[in-house]
């Protein structure tokens, strides 16, 4: 917008990029304030930018056959698992499977760099929960 000569303001940005659930639950909600005057330019330009958009957007392609996407499927799991401690046993134990079922197929998934890199992060994860579970043993007697 401000290419256009229209200027924008956006409210508690700062904060936001710190903890993005601090005003709405909504992670990728923006408000975006411009000067009256301009608001029906603003508007022009939001719904040029959403119709460009919606052409650029293309389907996801689909999967090749089924094997395939079933391994996508996990690999997803094993990325959220990766995300909360709580869950990395589930992501190592997905792991499992999924890795020999990757070498069978004799082709990668999408994402399979990062589901790697996420398998680690599970690794990691539970080993600092092991630790600090034979911590609090050790300093409760």
């Amino acid at each position: 917008m401000e290419q256009r000569g229209i200027p924008t303001f956006t409210p508690d940005s700062n904060i936001q990029g710190i903890d993005p659930f601090i005003r709405t639950g909504q992670v990728f909600d923006l408000h975006l304030l411009v000067p009256r005057e301009s608001a029906d330019e603003a508007r022009e330009v939001v719904a040029d930018a959403l119709q460009r958009s919606d052409a650029l957007t293309e389907p996801a392609p689909a999967p090749t056959d089924e094997e395939l996407a079933r391994l996508e499927g996990i690999s997803r799991r094993i990325h959220w698992a990766a995300s909360y401690a709580i869950f990395a046993p589930y992501g190592l134990w997905l792991a499992t499977s999924y890795f020999p079922a990757v070498k069978k197929l004799g082709r990668v998934p999408r994402g399979h760099g990062y589901t790697k890199f996420t398998t680690a992060i599970c690794a990691f994860w539970v080993l600092m929960l092991v630790a600090v579970y034979f911590i609090v043993r050790f300093l409760a007697r």
